[in-house]
């Protein structure tokens, strides 16, 4: 996945996704310092998004800069599901 520096534009580098051919939903979820919440808040929508039938989503983290090990667990959520992606800038930015 790409790993970005600051005021340069990130470029997701899975293609955006299509099921059925109907384009699949994002959800995109930023995260500062959130090792401990991603895989609760993944596990959740999962959940969720398993119990309907047609609730294809792909989910789009962005690690702003976070000081812990959430990058890691993005990349081993990434790693076991093919919904997951990720964007990481070094350091806090908050805008693009």
């Amino acid at each position: 996945m790409a790993e970005t520096r600051r005021n340069q534009v990130p470029q997701i580098v899975e293609p955006f996704q299509e099921i059925d051919g109907q384009p699949t939903p994002s959800i995109i979820v930023p995260c500062h310092n959130e090792e401990e919440m991603v895989p609760i808040f993944h596990k959740e929508i999962a959940a969720v998004s398993d119990q309907l039938s047609d609730a294809a989503f792909e989910l789009i983290f962005v690690n702003d800069g976070s000081k812990d090990a959430t990058l890691a667990e993005l990349k081993r959520l990434a790693a076991v599901d093919q919904r997951v992606h990720y964007l990481s800038f070094s350091r806090g930015s908050s805008t693009i």
